[in-house]
């Protein structure tokens, strides 16, 4: 599922997690997850422009799921490749 996974300190001094995700998942995909005062950013960063709109389509439901288990989260977001 993943091919790399780094974890330090984000841009805002809180803690990050990186992942990029293999071929089956979204190939070249990078998951960064920030944890800063409790709260939790998602960044998506996926390969191309068609990874793109398929990831983009489901933010809503994304975080939706998030806070279901219980997670504040602060920001899902898909960046553009």
């Amino acid at each position: 599922m993943a091919e790399g996974l780094l974890i330090g300190e984000g841009p805002d001094g809180g803690t990050e997690v990186r992942v990029t995700l293999r071929d089956e998942f979204f190939a070249g995909t990078e998951l960064r997850i920030g944890l800063g005062d409790g709260i939790i950013t998602a960044t998506l960063i996926p390969p191309d422009r068609t990874t793109y709109w398929a990831l983009s389509g489901n933010v809503a439901e994304l975080e939706s799921r998030l806070v279901e288990r219980g997670l504040r989260v602060q920001q899902v977001k898909v960046l553009e490749p």
